[in-house]
């Protein structure tokens, strides 16, 4: 999975809870890898950084998950689709607001 990192510019700090993060994943048993970079057969993972009650977030709602299809049908729901890309977004108010492990925890 290449992640797509779209909240560093506004938010620096979290670029190293990211990667420690993307290190944890992809160290952790299964088959996934998650990269910085672009690797064959790639699910694109958007990572975004949003004010608190933009796409779903609200107060202690860290993140919130959007899968896309192919059509560009996007849902934050327990739905059955063939993802084509996802948009996280992270909640500036309560990610602010963490400690390191908490940021990351919500980072991952």
């Amino acid at each position: 999975m290449k992640l797509i990192d779209q909240f560093s510019d506004a938010r620096p700090a979290w670029r190293a809870l990211a990667e420690d993060s993307r290190s944890r994943w992809t160290g952790a048993a299964g088959p996934q890898i998650l990269s910085w970079n672009a690797q064959a057969n790639d699910t694109w993972i958007f990572l975004s950084d949003v004010a608190q009650g933009e796409q779903g977030t609200g107060p202690g709602i860290g993140g919130v998950t959007w899968n896309c299809d192919i059509n560009s049908f996007c849902s934050n729901q327990n739905i059955a689709m063939n993802v084509h890309w996802t948009d996280i977004y992270f909640n500036r108010t309560a990610m602010d607001g963490t400690d390191n492990n908490q940021g990351e925890r919500d980072l991952a």
